[in-house]
């Protein structure tokens, strides 16, 4: 045995198997590694059966026990001879390896560098488990007490994902009839515009808020035992659906922001003018534009999920439990790695999806069934079923995603610039008004505007910026933002569909923050009659005091 040049010092042997693991661990150079020859003896009636030419004789330690020859060396040892519990034997090479070859896993029993799966009882290197990639078949390396998972990984995420999604939810639900009355009741273009851009914002942010409830109760229906029903999950089509649903209603919301920014600056850019009434024209014009609003973000949603694209959305195949050889999902370059051990070389041939089924359709037989192939498709990259944001250089869908976050950054500068369009425009036009009349209504519909400004852009910026800029980090592989994906996905982007019905309707305002703030007002007041009032002593009183 050639031991490593470093073999001196004392080390970490999880990452050892067979001979080395044996020699280092009964030598002493393993952290928390025991020999495993110390609890089974070579015996003389060891390894019956084996070993004809067996010489016996009596060890250090006053035990009959036996020699075997080496042929090439015409010499006689016992120092690579394991006694299995069985009665068997066998060489050190095959002790501490992963596979049981004694046949009762008493070669595998005392060793430190595997982990045994739960129901299968195989054994994997014990540097394997907790690390992402399902090497049990019963998922035991991956759900367990360790690293068992919920499908919200922390606990102050799921109850922030809870707060939210209620809230988006309620307000939400308050805004669209009352906003839908409000287009109604419109009499002049502008407010027609307003109402009907407004009504898509909230019924963008409501389909976000349902999501978030969706993924909040699935939460808490799969509890503790997620983690052995994720896959099912990731698989499935409520994961598309509820994916399609945060997606369509996030698009719809930050266009249909971008097109009342838009029009909102245009109309003002010539000045403060006169209400124009509403005209059939107008009417055309704002209906075709929510159109290509809802047309534009259904399809950004949709396109990863159609079928006719999985060479460019599907993560993966999952070919059940039943089959040792796919664990888990397989990807494109997995896949081929086993095609190939099966068909041979397959060269710089770009395989398809329906080339990969195909071909291993032509590896098992009808017997059995043929063998499933369950797509793991674009919304089931994350437990909770979001838009793929994080990719790598190599993922099929970098295009893809990219050019969706080019627009979502388009779409905010446009807002930023509009809004600050407005803010300029506005303030000019009521310097002008003031400078002749004094117009106080103007002034204050100004500071109004100014703060409407302040908190839509500051929030919009605030939340996807950031997290676009991450998703550049990682994909680049600067930066590996996983650990904070279901932070930007569960709590700060959707945050906007909370604050947004606040901004934009001031009667939610009125019914919901009001009177917290009414609230706060009178338990300062009450604080302020309890806190002790110091009387102030007299000029009189302090000198005769001093007097005396």
């Amino acid at each position: 045995l050639i031991l490593p040049s470093d073999h001196s010092l004392t080390k970490d042997c999880n990452h050892k198997y067979g001979a080395s693991y044996v020699y280092l661990s009964c030598l002493n150079k393993c952290i928390q590694s025991p020999c495993i020859l110390m609890t089974k003896p070579l015996r003389h009636d060891s390894c019956k059966g084996q070993y004809k030419d067996r010489v016996f004789s009596l060890s250090n330690n006053s035990r009959l026990t036996f020699l075997i020859r080496d042929r090439r060396h015409g010499t006689y040892h016992h120092d690579n001879i394991f006694p299995c519990s069985n009665g068997n034997c066998v060489s050190y090479d095959k002790v501490c390896n992963l596979v049981d070859d004694c046949g009762d896993g008493s070669d595998e029993m005392d060793c430190t560098n595997h982990f045994q799966c739960r129901i299968t009882k195989e054994f994997t290197p014990v540097t394997k488990v907790c690390d992402g990639q399902i090497n049990c078949l019963d998922l035991s390396d991956e759900c367990n007490d360790i690293c068992g998972k919920k499908m919200i990984h922390d606990l102050w995420i799921e109850a922030f994902c809870w707060v939210l999604g209620i809230l988006a939810v309620g307000f939400n639900i308050y805004t669209l009839p009352v906003t839908f009355k409000d287009i109604l009741e419109s009499k002049t273009s502008e407010r027609f515009t307003s109402c009907t851009f407004l009504f898509l914002i909230s019924l963008g942010d409501l389909l976000v808020g349902i999501y978030m409830s969706i993924i909040s109760v699935f939460n808490a229906y799969y509890g503790r035992d997620y983690c052995q029903e994720q896959l099912e999950w990731l698989i499935s089509s409520t994961c598309s659906a509820v994916g399609i649903l945060n997606s369509f209603g996030i698009s719809i919301s930050v266009f249909s922001m971008t097109a009342l920014s838009l029009i909102r600056a245009s109309n003002i850019s010539g000045g403060l003018q006169l209400p124009v009434p509403i005209s059939r024209k107008k009417v055309l014009q704002n209906l075709s534009i929510s159109a290509t609003v809802i047309i534009l973000s259904a399809f950004l949603s949709i396109i990863p999920w159609a079928g006719r694209f999985e060479d460019y959305f599907v993560n993966g195949l999952y070919h059940g439990s039943q089959v040792p050889l796919f664990i888990g999902t397989f990807s494109k370059s997995d896949h081929k790695k086993v095609l190939e051990a099966y068909y041979g070389r397959l060269g710089a041939v770009q395989l398809s999806w329906e080339m990969i089924r195909k071909l291993l359709s032509g590896m098992f037989s009808w017997d059995y069934e043929g063998l499933d192939h369950m797509k793991l498709q674009f919304y089931g990259n994350d437990d909770v079923c979001v838009f793929k944001y994080f990719v790598k250089a190599h993922d099929p869908q970098l295009i893809f995603v990219w050019l969706t976050h080019t627009m979502q950054i388009f779409a905010f500068l446009l807002i930023s610039v509009a809004y600050i369009s407005i803010l300029r425009a506005s303030s000019q036009n009521v310097v002008e008004v003031a400078d002749k009349h004094t117009n106080k209504v103007l002034e204050k519909r100004s500071a109004a505007v100014q703060r409407k400004v302040t908190l839509i852009v500051s929030t919009d910026f605030a939340s996807w910026i950031p997290f676009i800029f991450l998703c550049f980090l990682h994909t680049m592989g600067i930066f590996d933002a996983t650990k904070y994906y279901q932070i930007f996905t569960l709590i700060i982007n959707p945050m906007n569909s909370v604050i947004n019905p606040l901004v934009l309707n001031s009667k939610i305002t009125e019914i919901f923050v009001a009177p917290v703030q009414r609230k706060i007002r009178e338990l300062k007041i009450q604080l302020l009659k309890m806190s002790p009032v110091v009387e102030p002593v007299s000029a009189d009183i302090q000198m005769a005091e001093n007097v005396g």
